[in-house]
């Protein structure tokens, strides 16, 4: 696409009601840009969202609507030749799709959510790009929000409603200046997202953002849809890994055998985070209460060591041997330079997030806390009150003591880990998940015996429809029948309902029969989607 920083820009978004397209949206007309778009029931607080910020969002799609838009002079009057239409794709908008197909017809300039923001927002900042299976928004939404407090002026995408800021995206501010007196880049921290770009675009979003900074949380298989197997997700991560210059730094989990391995030939220092003993930044401890766990972790005693690191790889610690990859070298660069010398100390914080999943994800926004000389303090006063974005174990207290908990998990191993947490911070309650399989993962059987043996984890499992099933062939789905059995070998009660009016009956019912109390009551929700508006149904039947 072509990009001019000086020259306003007339943007047509189809598929305009997600937090990524019109947080997008909403940012280049701020910017001064004429922005318009539409999508198919586009709801608050989206809605409520675009209208404040003066975009036209039209409902429904419809094809000579946008050509009539492309046609015209843009809203301040100028000429069209001053600003050429450009016509943003959002990647769940497929051929077919009426407004696309107009845009192709006419040769109307395309453009996606992350090559936009790639050339429209990332030039002349630090792109700190997180990444990985699990843990990307929240980390992404912390290390925003340290930097903000520390007045670095940053910039952020982040792909869902964030904890603590104003909203989901923002431009960066203008260069600091650093203790020499010299300019330096503001950063701008966006979530790397491994799926899809476009109908057009099959690589990975995060290909379009160039890290200066990059965090890997986490590896493992998912997106069915769009990988067939892990070794297709390594090889993105290997090729995300040789975009960072030797100028820049990696941290990455260490306690994933499978980050560990794209991180090898790393030209740059990687820095680890994790249980595992040759962690920099080192979980020791948590010790979960009911609404906060308390951490303990082992860090390097001087927060600028990391800023002083030479040489590729990871140091005071080589990277151990992995397998070669198919047609590839291992190991060329693998601890290359210096090694480090790290004196650690010990650190303890408090943080309303659970689970040792979540003390990465904080001990991760630690170390670019450090690299970003934001005082420790700081950091650590911010952790004691984040939450987390919205639909990240979102609490809710109803009636008679039941304890309701919303969740955005749609993989098994993050809804294994979210249901640990909640039975270590709700000892002697009996926990009923309530599940929707609406990705690809959890729709399909593909990873139907890691869903059974995360949601075993509970006392009873009730499952929503599955999401689209049309688009599957009936060998593909999830199979309910062995699901049931499955369950009940493992003495865990089981229902799936089509219809999802039918869950707060159910658990009405169950609370009767079995003369259990509220307070013996543990409902947790997982879902990517909004399950049929089954949280506010709860909330509603059973009192807040």
């Amino acid at each position: 696409m072509y990009y001019n920083k000086g020259m306003d820009m007339r943007c047509w978004f189809i598929g305009i009601g997600g937090v990524g397209m019109g947080s997008l949206a909403c940012c280049l007309k701020e910017q001064g840009h004429d922005v318009r778009g539409s999508d198919a029931g586009v709801y608050p607080p989206m809605s409520d969202y675009l209208e404040r910020a003066g975009i036209d969002c039209c409902e429904g799609f419809d094809a000579q609507r946008l050509l009539d838009w492309a046609q015209s002079p843009n809203t301040k009057g100028e000429a069209p030749f001053r600003s050429r239409p450009l016509v943003v794709v959002g990647n769940a908008v497929p051929r077919g799709n009426v407004e696309l197909e107009a845009a192709l017809d006419a040769r109307i300039e395309l453009s996606s959510l992350p090559e936009l923001i790639g050339a429209q927002f990332l030039p002349g900042t630090h792109p700190v790009v997180v990444s990985g299976t699990h843990g990307k928004t929240t980390t992404t939404n912390l290390v925003a929000l340290l930097f903000q407090r520390a007045g670095l002026r940053p910039g952020w995408m982040i792909g869902g409603v964030p904890a603590d800021l104003p909203r989901s995206m923002r431009a960066a501010g203008d260069p600091l200046i650093d203790a020499d007196g010299s300019l330096m880049a503001p950063p701008f921290v966006i979530e790397g997202d491994e799926y899809d770009t476009a109908f057009y675009d099959k690589r990975s979003k995060f290909f379009h953002y160039w890290p200066r900074t990059l965090l890997i949380n986490h590896l493992e298989y998912d997106h069915a849809d769009i990988f067939d197997d892990l070794e297709q997700i390594r090889t993105a991560f290997r090729r995300l890994v040789n975009m960072v210059p030797a100028g820049g730094r990696i941290l990455a989990n260490g306690d994933c055998e499978d980050v560990r391995l794209v991180c090898a030939d790393s030209f740059c220092p990687v820095i680890l985070f994790g249980e595992s003993e040759d962690c920099a930044y080192r979980l020791l401890e948590e010790a979960a209460g009911e609404r906060e766990s308390r951490f303990t972790a082992s860090v390097p005693q001087d927060p600028g060591w990391i800023r002083e690191l030479a040489g590729a790889g990871l140091p005071g610690e080589r990277v151990s041997a992995g397998p070669s990859p198919k047609g590839g070298k291992r190991g060329s660069r693998r601890g290359t330079g210096p090694l480090a010398p790290l004196t650690s100390s010990s650190v303890s914080f408090s943080s309303p997030l659970q689970g040792v999943y979540n003390g990465r994800n904080l001990l991760a926004a630690l170390a670019s806390a450090d690299l970003f000389a934001v005082p420790r303090e700081l950091a650590l006063e911010v952790f004691q009150s984040f939450s987390g974005p919205a639909r990240r174990m979102d609490r809710y207290e109803l009636g008679g003591g039941i304890l309701l908990f919303d969740d955005f998990g749609h993989h098994p191993t993050a809804v294994r880990e979210s249901i640990t947490s909640l039975r270590r911070r709700n000892p002697g309650r009996r926990l009923t998940v309530l599940h929707e399989p609406r990705s690809n993962s959890s729709v399909t059987r593909v990873m139907q015996k890691e869903w059974q043996e995360a949601l075993a984890l509970a006392d009873r499992v009730i499952m929503g429809p599955l999401h689209r099933p049309w688009k599957y062939a009936p060998e593909e789905l999830f199979d309910l029948e062995r699901a049931a059995a499955w369950f009940a070998g493992c003495g865990v009660d089981f229902a799936q309902v089509d219809d999802v009016s039918r869950i707060p009956g159910l658990l009405a019912e169950e609370s009767d029969s079995t003369g259990k109390d509220g307070a013996a009551q543990l409902w947790a929700i997982f879902s990517n989607g909004g399950f049929g508006g089954l949280r506010d149904m709860l909330v509603e039947r059973f009192g807040s």
